[in-house]
């Protein structure tokens, strides 16, 4: 009877551990989001269709200045910018600024470099604003299985929330799920621009930032 309590114990302690992620341990586990960029230390896990597509931190908050992140993308789900064929890298360094120019973001003391399927942003961003989006720029794009973040902001402003999308979810339903109320869809689509141009353009793997959400 006694081993039985133990052995119960031992197995809410462990369920206690994975349900809150915040634990010193920190493990990976699969989630649905939103998640905060640049306000946490360590990873956990985010899926669409049972895959995994994004990472989002835990653990106490730090310095946005000594906080670096690993931001994972559904490689093969965005943007080309190297034509039709499905990319087995990330698009070279002067393809990338070039979007973020066409796009109109502002991407000044920022550096972008490439390695394989991997992007990472370094130096100082104008903002926390135009921050997220280089990173969500860069990263929904065809061939970048990654973005590490390794870029500060001068404003110093609250990060928002992300979520990645899933099939079948349109923004109302984001909006529904994080905001409270579907009818502010617009607030997100707003929140994405100039990477969206149409509220009903999304498709599943795109990261978007949640304006308000911090969780």
């Amino acid at each position: 009877m006694q081993l039985q309590r133990k052995l119960a114990v031992s197995a809410a302690h462990r369920k206690q551990k994975l349900a809150f992620p915040h634990d010193a341990a920190c493990p990976r586990l699969r989630v649905s989001g939103p998640f905060t960029l640049g306000s946490n230390t360590e990873f956990l896990r985010q899926t669409v269709d049972d895959q995994p597509t994004a990472a989002a931190r835990c653990g106490p908050g730090t310095s946005e200045r000594d906080t670096h992140g690993l931001w994972n993308f559904v490689k093969n789900a965005g943007k080309s910018l190297i034509g039709s064929a499905k990319a087995s890298e990330a698009p070279p360094e002067d393809a990338l600024r070039k979007e973020l120019q066409d796009l109109g973001l502002n991407s000044d003391g920022l550096e972008i470099s490439v390695d394989g399927d991997k992007v990472t942003v370094s130096g100082d961003a104008v903002d926390q604003e135009t921050r997220e989006k280089v990173i969500l720029a860069v990263g929904n794009v065809e061939g970048v299985a990654a973005v590490e973040d390794n870029a500060s902001s001068k404003d110093g402003a609250t990060p928002a929330g992300f979520h990645t999308v899933k099939k079948g979810e349109s923004l109302w339903k984001i909006a529904e799920t994080h905001l409270g109320n579907g009818s502010k869809y617009m607030d997100i689509f707003e929140a994405n621009r100039p990477m969206l141009s149409d509220p009903d353009k999304i498709y599943p793997g795109q990261m978007l930032r949640i304006p308000g959400s911090k969780a």
